[in-house]
This record gives C-alpha cells, structure tokens and sequence, in this order.
C-alpha cells in the first residue's frame, strides 16, 4: 500500500544551539546522542546550607563567575552564541521584517523582570548587524515556551504575515539567587535529593518558513555532511495544565495529553510515531505526568516506554528545551541514526504551558536517502 503523504505545516531550515557540553549545535546533539555530559558536584557558597549539588554551567563561557549574581550576563552571551550560528547564511525577503519568537523563563529569583527586554534587545541588535530587522516577542513560559513559539509562527506564516520566522529560547539557572531558590524548594539533584534536577543553561534557535517554500531556502550544514538535514513539522499541540506541578494534588496529565493529542491529529490508520524527545529532567512530578498521559497515546507510538530525553546530557536547559531537542531530532537524521521518519517533541512548564509538536526527518537533497 502506497505510504500516504501527511499535509505539511511549516519546515524548519537551520538550528543554532549552545550546551554545557557545546557551544555549537552540532556539538550539543552529538554529545546527547552519546550520552556525554559535562556536570559539576560540590558545595557551593552562594547556597548557604546546601549539601553538595549536580549542576551544568557552560564552560566556554568563563571568565564569568560560577554562578553570576543573576543569570542576565549569561543568557547575553548564550542568546548571541545560538543565534549566530542559526542565522549564518539566512536572509529573509527584501524589505521583510524577521518575526522573532523567544522562549524565556518567567520572573523569578536571579532572573530580574528587566531581563526579557535585555535580552530581547540583544537578539534585535545582533540581527541588525546582519541587516536583518528583527521583531522580538519575548514568551516567559519557561520549558515549553519553545514550541509554542512554532505554533505561533506556523500561524504567522499560515496568514501570510511572513515568509521566515525565527523560534527560539535561552535560559539559565546559573545565578546565585536562583540555586539558592531552588534549593529552598528542594528542587536540586543531590545524594539527599534523588528527585532533584540538574540546572543548566543553554540557548536554541530554529529558523521556521512555509513548507512550499523549504527547498528554495534550504542552506547547506557547516559540517561537512553529504546531507542537508531540514525537519518538517506536520502538527504542534499546546495546552494548559490546571493542577500545579508540585501539589498536593496529582496531576491526572489532561493538560500534556490534549497537547500530544494536538500534536498526534495528522496521524491515522496505523502510522505512528518512530521518536519521543522529552525534557524529563529527573523530577517525579514530570515522571508522574508522563506516567498518566503516555498511555493514552500509546497506540500512536511505536514504542511507548521508550524516550530521548537530553536532559541526561545537557541538564535542564529551561526554556531553551524546544528548539534544542528539535535540533537533536534534525541531527539524528542527517547522521542515519533516527529511529524513524516521524518524531515527537514535547514539553511541560512548572506554570502549566503544555506544547506538543510532531515533525518529520527529511532531506532537501533528492539523491540522498533518509532513514
């Protein structure tokens, strides 16, 4: 039986990406697909009375101190690094503006409400050097700030608003003020804590067009491969979450299941999904919301108890989880090594965002196979 041709939303062209582990995207990817991390254990100062924690600062980025007083320098330096290198090569239509949709945490302690417009204006004025007139909206949404940001820009070019977007997210819990919350909240990975999570840092950008448009920009990738790798998105899904992560009350998981579902709609018959990129990050509240939603999509995956989940790797990269596992779904296919054609990205905020997006691994290269 002929395989039948899912309708396609939008095709994501080039990604740019900074880790703990890298400061190219390429590097990151490969280095969650070998499950290579770069973590340090110990007693820091700047959280009185904490026993020795995990945590994922970037290297490269020294000589900043170990953690900042606030993480506003170091998302600085994360948002150019990543934004650099996805829009390398990229120029959107002449006399068009570049809709910038950026994933950020929300307020909180390390983070200071003037950090947003900070960073948004970094973005700007980097894309300025590039001639490229950037219009930035910041989303304080934290994990899945990312791919609600695709599901808006799909919605931009849909309209004919643009014929280019760019969809990213920065994060880092790296600052003074914030490890010290999170440790109050008992929220740091530790010998005492098992249910602690790594914090990191990290930056993603994806560059999103119209899906008819995708061969005529397709850019060829710096590394050398024979391929260029290019995902189409065929759905995105987002929801809200009613029950507070971290209550009293258990999450039932309505809120990630109607986002997988939103995501899933494409799909009928028998076909199914080959890849699941999550951002489980060790917390039980997310293992337990998973534990609920999982099963009542289960007969859309080939394999339901199986998962990527970069957080391994990277620690948690907060808001900058979407487009970095988008871009490890990329990697993955233009190195023969995805499970399959279709992958399914999700991510949960602690606010309640829920955000779901289903892509396919394709290459703009005819002559090249995909796997």
């Amino acid at each position: 039986m002929r395989k039948r041709d899912l309708a396609v939303r939008a095709a994501l062209l080039r990604f740019g990406g900074c880790t703990s582990v890298a400061p190219t995207v390429v590097g990151s990817c490969a280095a969650a697909r070998a499950s290579i991390s770069r973590f340090l254990r110990g007693v820091h100062g700047a959280v009185a009375g904490a026993e020795a924690f995990t945590m994922a600062p970037a290297p490269y980025l020294s000589p900043m101190r170990i953690p900042e007083a606030t993480a506003t320098p170091r998302l600085l330096a994360l948002v150019s690094r990543a934004l650099g290198e996805a829009m390398h090569g990229v120029l959107p239509p002449r006399g068009e503006a570049l809709p910038v949709l950026l994933g950020m945490p929300p307020v909180r302690p390390g983070l200071p409400a003037e950090a947003a417009e900070i960073v948004a204006g970094r973005v700007e004025a980097d894309l300025a050097e590039r001639d490229v007139r950037g219009v930035v909206e910041v989303l304080p949404l934290g994990h899945a700030a990312g791919i609600v940001g695709l599901e808006r820009a799909i919605r931009k070019l849909d309209a004919g608003e643009c014929g280019l977007c760019l969809v990213g997210g920065v994060d880092s819990y790296i600052a003074e003020e914030t490890l010290a919350w999170l440790h109050e909240r008992e929220q740091l990975k530790s010998g005492r804590n098992r249910w602690g999570f790594i914090p990191s840092e990290g930056a993603g950008f994806c560059v999103v067009s119209r899906a008819a448009a995708a061969e005529t920009r397709a850019i060829s990738p710096d590394d050398g491969s024979r391929r260029a790798p290019a995902l189409t998105v065929l759905a995105a899904g987002v929801a809200h979450e009613e029950v507070p992560a971290r209550g009293e009350i258990p999450s039932r998981g309505d809120g990630l299941t109607a986002a997988l579902w939103g995501a899933l709609t494409p799909l009928s018959g028998g076909e199914r999904v080959d890849e699941v990129v999550c951002d489980l990050n060790g917390e039980r509240w997310r293992g337990d919301e998973a534990g609920m939603s999982i099963p009542r999509v289960a007969q859309r995956l080939v394999e339901p108890g199986r998962f990527a989940a970069p957080a391994l790797a990277w620690g948690d990269v907060g808001a900058a989880s979407g487009p970095l596992h988008l871009a490890l779904v990329a990697h993955l296919a233009a190195r023969g090594a995805a499970k399959g054609a279709r992958a399914l990205v999700w991510t949960s905020s602690e606010e309640g965002a829920r955000a779901a997006t289903l892509v396919a691994a394709r290459c703009v290269d005819r002559e090249a196979s995909c796997r």
